[in-house]
């Protein structure tokens, strides 16, 4: 399913929202089974990596309604966004 996640992020990159639907018809539509880790997160965490600089598994965990707790500095952008619970240096 993180496979499918970065084909989200990068349509939606590339052209939108629009291109992401498009490309869920289409995969929606081929002959392969997706393992679904829920479709709901997995497109969250796409939509959230497209305004933020941190890496696709960061952006699965900051979808999860608990806080993150983190000393990876790439989640300094979320402040606000989620709840960041850092860890001392």
């Amino acid at each position: 399913m993180v496979d499918y996640g970065e084909v989200l992020y990068q349509r939606e990159r590339r052209g939108g929202l629009p291109a992401v639907l498009q490309a869920t018809a289409i995969i929606d539509n081929l002959p392969i089974e997706v393992v679904d880790v829920g479709r709901g997160l997995t497109f969250a965490a796409a939509h959230l990596k497209v305004s933020h600089p941190i890496a696709y598994a960061a952006a699965f965990a900051a979808r999860e309604p608990a806080a993150v707790v983190t000393g990876d500095p790439e989640f300094a952008a979320l402040e606000g966004q989620i709840r960041v619970e850092w860890l001392p240096k």
